[in-house]
């Protein structure tokens, strides 16, 4: 290559490493500020007759719900009074006679005859003692 030449090359060489320094400085200067990107979603005209329709079932199931809760209440407070009865009643029934208790009074019960044999020897002893013993 001739002198001219190659000065020439050396020259666009030298050029372009300062570009390029001066481009690597610009770039670690420069700070990029975030791009705020805004998406706007709109609704086809199926879909905004859709979102009416639940938004219209919703207003109306509202009041419903609340009813319903309010039952609940209610419902909770009838199931508590039956369990509060349903003690009492254990209670009493702990305290009643089983068949075997019964059983057991049936065997060891006096019948009409014993009352009657009772009776008569208490009329005995009773006219014994009214006697006034002999001289």
């Amino acid at each position: 290559m001739n002198t001219p030449d190659k000065e020439r090359l050396e020259h666009i060489e030298a050029e372009q490493k300062e570009t390029n320094r001066r481009l690597d400085e610009l770039e670690r200067k420069q700070q990029t500020e975030p791009i705020k990107v805004v998406l706007e979603q709109r609704q086809t005209e199926a879909e905004q007759t859709l979102l009416q329709k639940i938004m219209e079932m919703v207003g109306t199931q509202a009041p419903d719900i609340g009813k319903l809760k309010g039952d609940v209440q209610e419902v909770k407070a009838i199931v508590a009074n039956i369990k509060a009865t349903v003690s009492d009643h254990s209670e009493m029934l702990k305290s009643m006679a089983t068949k075997n208790d019964i059983s057991r009074l049936e065997t060891t019960m006096a019948t009409k005859d014993d009352i009657a044999n009772l009776k008569a020897t208490q009329d005995q002893i009773l006219t014994l003692l009214q006697q006034k013993p002999g001289p």
